[in-house]
């Protein structure tokens, strides 16, 4: 039997050697390319971060997942990982937030939160700070699809002029009693005659500002002179009328529930007064009529003016503080959170997308 090989066979041979070289040398190529630089990118980031002023800066790289948490970041492609860290600042991933990434694009805070800031009783600040609290739980620490673009942006912005109103009162207890006496229909343990409202401002309210107080009607008529008889009251009718004495000198009460005061500045605590003083002071009075507060709770607060739209509530009873108006959410929410720096009177926060 012939073992010999063909002439032929070397040819072969030198081909499946040059074909297996080749592919080794693909195989080395692939496996020696190297991971995204997330040192670069961590250099980019401290840009923005430690920069004593708002700033930004971008960094294109080719990662496809980028994880960033407070002050490391992770970039992985098909190629490997790679891990660095800045020292100075911490950021917030806000990809997936619209407004955040339109400011971290560029877009000014003043446009993107304008509804807010535009509503006296909105704090667009605080709103801003929550949406970033919100970005920061759900990204920071996360993998993030990447789009080949670091994009990061130191924002600095003040705090936001939302104004709120809080309102309590004080009840008149001695007018109470003399109303029940004076009237057989009122039983003073039944009803409760608020005296004084007092108005506390959050925030600073730039102009006038007019305060509404309406109650429901207790009664609408108080009779405090009392009759001595038919006899009696006749003869001092007469005697009055024709020689001057015997005269009842006590003025007709008209009971009103609506009070309408106005406040040129609401800065610390005002007082707003309904009624002051027992009936003998409120009838005290060479006037033919006099005005008497006979309103009763639920008392109906409403501020009007430019600081002030749509700013009303109602109190019940004479009790604590009563939020008339105001802004649901401020910055005292937020307890020093690590995305947070103030220096003076500007708030820094850093927002990055991958």
């Amino acid at each position: 039997m012939d073992f010999e090989a063909p002439a032929d066979a070397w040819y072969v041979y030198v081909a499946v050697v040059i074909i297996s070289v080749s592919f080794a040398g693909i195989v080395v190529g692939i496996s020696s390319m190297p991971p995204p630089d997330a040192q670069q990118a961590a250099n980019a980031i401290e840009t923005a971060t430690g920069s004593e002023y708002a700033s930004s800066a971008s960094y294109e790289h080719d990662a496809d997942v980028v994880t960033i948490d407070r002050q490391t970041i992770t970039m992985k492609n098909e190629y490997g990982t790679a891990h660095a860290s800045f020292s100075y600042g911490t950021v917030v991933p806000v990809n997936g937030h619209d407004r955040l990434e339109n400011v971290t694009g560029g877009q000014s805070f003043g446009a993107a939160y304008d509804d807010e800031l535009d509503d006296p009783h909105t704090d667009g600040t605080a709103t801003f700070f929550e949406e970033i609290a919100e970005a920061d739980e759900a990204n920071s620490g996360d993998k993030l699809h990447a789009d080949g673009e670091i994009v990061v942006r130191t924002v600095a912005i003040r705090d936001d002029s939302a104004v709120g109103l809080d309102a309590r009162t004080s009840n008149n207890e001695a007018l109470e009693q003399d109303l029940a006496d004076a009237d057989d229909g009122l039983d003073a343990e039944d009803f409760q005659i608020p005296g004084e409202v007092e108005l506390r401002m959050t925030g600073t309210a730039a102009s006038e500002t007019t305060v509404h107080v309406s109650g429901e009607t207790l009664t609408d008529a108080i009779d405090v002179d009392g009759s001595d008889g038919w006899l009696r009251d006749t003869i001092t009718g007469y005697t009055c009328q024709y020689g001057g004495f015997w005269c009842d000198d006590e003025p007709d009460i008209e009971p009103i529930e609506y009070v309408l005061e106005s406040v040129s500045t609401l800065e610390g605590t005002e007082t707003v007064t309904l009624v002051e003083g027992d009936l003998d002071e409120v009838t005290d009075s060479e006037a033919d009529t006099v005005e008497l507060w006979t309103g009763t709770y639920e008392l109906e607060i409403e501020a009007d003016g430019d600081d002030f739209d749509g700013c009303h509530d109602t109190i019940d009873e004479a009790k604590d503080w009563t939020e008339i108006c105001g802004p649901d959410l401020t910055l005292e929410s937020f307890d020093d959170p690590h995305w947070h720096e103030t220096r003076g009177d500007v708030h820094y926060v850093t927002l990055v997308t991958v």
